[in-house]
């Protein structure tokens, strides 16, 4: 896999396939270790192996999790002045791997567990998230972007962290963010926190934060009342934004809804053909949602 094979017993070292095992050795006296798991099964496997010089600990990780591990005597500065990727440093038939190698390192310290699995898989990006400052009622959508330069490629998954305002929702596969906040909502200012995680082993994560500043609508206006033709009119005004519902009572106590219109082009006319010269209507608009 990465090797410094020296011929004889020189102070060496390597990392290679033995059957269906990783291993891992040094030399001086020759000494290695086995993975308990196979590699050979076709797909990625990622091969970690460290050695102490003053303690001669050696170390052999598969997957990020450590499988063998031995104090031997070889301890000390070691002698290839060379190494070889995908094959034996000596050379010779049968030494070189019949397989793919990628992102081959080597370090100058003794790495940790945590420091390996880091590298066993790359956290995703989550690009930057600008601030909004939008109406109640008006609707936000955010197309938000994440990459991974993992290899194999990892499956990317959007969530929104802590406790979100009520009716924020992210798709989950696109990270796609929506909200339309309520009239209720309006005149606050709410931070988020998107998150996007990998499927990799372990899972990596990435988040950014972002507010939305929610204004309070204007209360709507009415003017230009009047009855033509048995036809009452009425001129509504407002913010853009929310829906506006006008309800109806003959008597100031019970109200009914008999008209709503979803974000309408303010201002808008407003109908009621239901009114007679003989009876009295009352009427109020009211902000949704």
């Amino acid at each position: 896999l990465l090797d410094g094979e020296m011929a004889g017993t020189g102070d060496d070292f390597g990392t290679a396939l033995v059957g269906a095992k990783a291993a891992f050795g040094v030399g001086n006296p020759d000494t290695t270790i086995v993975s308990t798991t196979s590699i050979n099964d076709g797909i990625w496997h990622h091969v970690a192996a460290t050695r102490d010089s003053v303690s001669g600990e050696i170390k052999l990780y598969i997957d990020g999790t450590l499988e063998n591990s031995l104090v031997t005597s070889a301890t000390g500065v070691r002698a290839p002045t060379n190494l070889r990727i995908g094959s034996i440093r000596t050379g010779g038939a049968g030494s070189f791997l019949a397989g793919n190698i990628d992102d081959a390192r080597i370090y100058n310290y003794v790495m940790s567990a945590t420091e390996i699995g880091l590298l066993l898989n790359t956290p995703p990006s989550l690009a930057a998230i600008s601030n909004r400052v939008i109406m109640a009622g008006t609707i936000l959508k955010i197309t938000n972007s994440a990459t991974d330069v993992g290899a194999p490629p990892q499956i990317l998954s959007f969530s929104l962290a802590g406790t979100p305002p009520a009716g924020a929702s992210i798709n989950p596969s696109n990270g796609i963010f929506n909200w339309r906040p309520t009239v209720a909502q309006g005149g606050t200012t709410n931070l988020f926190t998107l998150q996007v995680a990998d499927n990799g082993t372990p899972v990596m994560t990435d988040a950014k934060n972002f507010s939305v500043v929610v204004n309070r609508p204007a209360s709507p206006g009415l003017s230009n009342a009047s009855i033509t033709n048995g036809q009452f009119r009425l001129t509504i005004s407002g913010d853009f934004g929310p829906d506006y519902a006008v309800l109806a009572s003959t008597n100031l106590t019970s109200w009914i809804s008999i008209f709503t219109t979803s974000q309408p082009t303010l201002p808008f006319l407003f109908r009621d053909s239901n009114l007679t010269n003989s009876n009295q209507r009352f009427y109020r608009v009211r902000l949704d949602p």
